[in-house]
Formats: C-alpha cells, sequence, structure tokens
C-alpha cells in the first residue's frame, strides 16, 4: 500500500470518528461556534464579547439576549457583518465549526 493512500486512509479514518462524535451533539456554546477568528473574518469586531458589549442592547444573561427583538438584533447583525441577519450568521458560522470539528 502506497503512503499517499496509507495517509488518505487514515484521514478518512479521522473524519469517520469526528462525524460520528458531532452526531451527538444537539447543541453548541455560542463562543464555540462564534470563535474570535470567525468574528474577526466576519464582523466589525475583535471578538464575540466586543460585539456584544457594542451592542445597543444591555445583554448580561441567556435571558437578555433572548429578550432582544429578533427584527432589532437581525438589524444590528446586518450593519456590522457581512451577514444579512442573525440566522445567515449562525448558518456560516455552524458550517465552519462542522469543518473544524471534521478536520476537513
Amino acid at each position: 500500500m502506497s503512503n499517499s493512500f496509507k495517509d488518505f486512509s487514515k484521514k478518512l479514518d479521522k473524519i469517520q470518528r469526528n462525524a460520528k462524535e458531532l452526531n451527538g451533539t444537539k447543541s453548541v456554546p455560542l463562543v464555540e461556534l462564534l470563535t474570535t477568528d470567525f468574528v474577526r473574518k466576519n464582523t466589525k469586531f475583535m471578538n464575540l464579547d466586543e460585539m456584544i458589549e457594542t451592542s445597543p442592547f444591555e445583554i448580561n444573561n441567556d435571558e437578555d439576549f433572548a429578550a432582544i427583538p429578533d427584527q432589532e438584533w437581525d438589524d444590528y447583525i446586518r450593519a456590522n457583518s457581512k451577514f444579512f441577519n442573525w440566522q445567515e450568521m449562525l448558518e456560516q458560522a455552524t458550517e465552519d465549526y462542522v469543518v473544524r470539528k471534521l478536520g476537513l
């Protein structure tokens, strides 16, 4: 068996293991989705904390965040990121997270 085939086979095994691990994951903390790298690349901010602190909303916990009207948060995301709304941002962050976890 050639080395390139062995390497490829090892990578596939790793992807399969990582996929099985992801299969059981039901929710991912926001800080794992919106990593510093992701926020820097896709928003006007250096990290998630800055994005939250700079917002016009008082956010001290999950309940505060949940109380923000969706349209107002979407407007904030649209004005300060390359995304049209929060859902679009989360979808891209989730896709990036899966790619990282699979080791691709």
